[in-house]
């Protein structure tokens, strides 16, 4: 689930990670970004893109996360959040599972048409072939 480093060797931050929905996360149950820059956007040198590393606190602001622990609950997936399924981090967990795999359905869907004849109304695939579209908007006559 992203590439995740427990320490810097400074410190600035106890935790670092360049994985976006787990720093979502952390953030969502408390636990404060670390330093005056908790996250950098690095580039390299003859490489296209950019990455991010967040850095977080050791201990969410109440005290009762720590960020350690949560992610090994991140690593394990699944079967934490149904072993914790009221842990408000599961709760979070969860949210960017259901993200990441609803927009992996949409990849793969296909677009739909809409077209109008009249006042009646049909959808058909964009890549339709011509004996359903005709088929399909033959009923509208």
């Amino acid at each position: 689930m992203g590439a995740v480093n427990l320490g810097r060797g400074d410190d600035v931050a106890k935790f670092e990670t360049r994985d976006v929905r787990l720093a979502a996360s952390l953030m969502a149950v408390g636990i404060p970004p670390a330093g005056a820059e908790p996250v950098r956007i690095i580039t390299q040198a003859n490489r296209s893109g950019e990455a991010r590393q967040f850095y977080f606190e050791e201990v969410s602001e109440c005290g009762a996360h720590k960020t350690r622990a949560l992610v090994a609950a991140w690593r394990e997936g699944l079967a934490w959040i149904e072993a914790n399924e009221n842990h408000p981090f599961a709760a979070a967990m969860a949210a960017h599972m259901n993200h990441r795999d609803l927009l992996d359905y949409v990849k793969r869907g296909v677009a739909q048409v809409v077209m109008q004849k009249g006042k009646a109304v049909a959808m058909l695939p964009v890549n339709a072939s011509a004996d359903l579209e005709a088929k399909i908007l033959g009923r509208f006559e």
